[in-house]
């Protein structure tokens, strides 16, 4: 079983499904906007997942203050989204 699912009730592992998939759906809708027809959710649930990592890697590092923190992550989420965007461009 999941570490984190072992860590939350019932309840809120459901809740954290849907707004999960709500976020992945909001991506997929990005994603088809841009003209990106192919595997549009699989597409989708890849972007989510690297900036899901990010964001859980560096939440609580240790010794960096908040803003430190928030510019590293932001960082990264622009690094991540370029891939992706030059990926979806070249095919």
């Amino acid at each position: 079983m999941h570490l984190l699912a072992e860590r939350l009730s019932e309840e809120a592992t459901q809740r954290l499904n849907r707004v999960t998939r709500e976020l992945i759906n909001r991506v997929a809708a990005t994603i088809e906007a841009a003209g990106i027809r192919s595997e549009t959710r699989l597409t989708a649930q890849a972007p989510f997942s690297a900036l899901n990592g990010i964001m859980i890697s560096y939440a609580t590092y240790p010794g960096r203050s908040l803003e430190e923190i928030r510019r590293h992550t932001a960082r990264l989420a622009r690094l991540v989204a370029n891939l992706f965007l030059q990926q979806a461009k070249s095919g």
